[in-house]
């Protein structure tokens, strides 16, 4: 996947997952973004395929703490990698500060340049998967609840 459809892919996805928030919470979620990037949230210590790669050092403490707080640009350097980018990346929003949205971007440790490969086509974005805000104990249907206070 080139670069530019890449991160068209992940402007788009980040702007439809603040979208689909605003039905769930109370606060008014603003325009400008920030993310939290997760990298290799996956299970992957089976045989990997030819055309899958992994980056062990990315499970490392100061790759997280440098990920905590990213620009969208930072996000797609970090994810891209010569073509290769996460087979899924979940997004959700979990949180405001400083009047920015925050969105966590959970993803995948496998990475190709397989497209074939890559999760949620049906969502029309792969591998982008927009999902709601952590959902809060003793939530009721229907009913929005605050997020300030559930980041970091």
């Amino acid at each position: 996947m080139d670069r530019d459809t890449f991160a068209e892919r992940f402007y788009e996805a980040a702007t439809q997952t603040r979208e689909f928030a605003k039905q769930f919470v109370e606060e008014r979620l603003p325009d400008a973004l920030r993310f939290r990037v997760l990298l290799n949230q996956s299970h992957d210590a089976g045989p990997r395929l030819d055309d899958e790669r992994l980056y062990p050092e990315d499970s490392s403490e100061e790759r997280a703490t440098g990920l905590r707080c990213c620009t969208a640009d930072r996000v797609v350097t970090e994810l891209w990698r010569g073509g290769m980018v996460p087979e899924w990346v979940d997004l959700s929003v979990i949180g405001l500060v400083k009047k920015k949205t925050i969105i966590e971007v959970r993803c995948c440790g496998r990475f190709t340049a397989n497209e074939a490969r890559l999760y949620h086509e049906e969502a029309g974005l792969p591998p982008f998967h927009v999902q709601s805000p952590p959902l809060v104990r003793g939530q009721k249907d229907g009913e929005k609840y605050r997020l300030r206070g559930q980041w970091m």
